[in-house]
């Protein structure tokens, strides 16, 4: 594993360790949004969505296909993340969306 790699891993690792289990779930939820679905299946939801969240935890300035420009610096509405099919993938979708909103 490169240096730098494993140095972020590290303090990944260290700053997690320090929160609470709700706090912990909302990490792993929105990291799990921020890699994408793990089957071919659900590839139409990846770009619609991560790309989404990518944009949101990154703060990217330039947009992010035409649905990242759209919702801007917003996550989608809940009546868009709803309309999503229930899969494992949008479960943590849904989650990360939720986490990322919370105060």
């Amino acid at each position: 594993m490169r240096a730098n790699v494993a140095a972020v891993l590290k303090q990944l690792d260290e700053s997690a360790s320090k929160l609470s289990e709700p706090e912990l779930q909302d990490l792993l939820n929105i990291l799990a949004a921020l890699r994408g679905p793990d089957n071919d299946d659900e590839e139409e939801l990846k770009w619609p969505t991560t790309a989404v969240i990518r944009h949101h935890v990154f703060r990217l300035t330039e947009p992010v296909e035409q649905w990242a420009v759209k919702f801007q610096d917003t996550l989608p509405a809940t009546s868009i993340v709803a309309s999503l099919p229930q899969t494992h993938f949008t479960v943590h979708i849904r989650w990360a969306i939720a986490a990322l909103n919370a105060e």
